[in-house]
């Protein structure tokens, strides 16, 4: 699992993204995003949509983000509220 072998203030590189993003209901397992800039929108619906679907109730969400400017985390209200269930 992810954090299985890392710990606080290890480094982890990231690559991509490849591919399209959205969400998969269908793979039985946690959703975790990583965005940075301007991904933020197209995963904050991910997350959103998540967090409302009644068959993935059962899974954690982990979203993870890089940003330059802290204008970006007005929107962590809206982010905390969708979260909790």
């Amino acid at each position: 699992m992810l954090f299985d072998e890392t710990g606080i203030s290890d480094t982890v590189m990231l690559d991509g993204p490849y591919g399209l993003a959205y969400l998969k209901p269908k793979i039985k397992r946690d959703i975790v995003c990583v965005v940075g800039g301007s991904g933020l929108s197209l995963e904050m619906t991910i997350v959103r949509v998540a967090a409302q679907e009644k068959g993935l109730d059962d899974r954690k969400i982990g979203l993870f983000m890089a940003v330059k400017s802290l204008v970006i985390f007005a929107r962590r209200a809206c982010l905390r509220n969708m979260l909790r269930r």
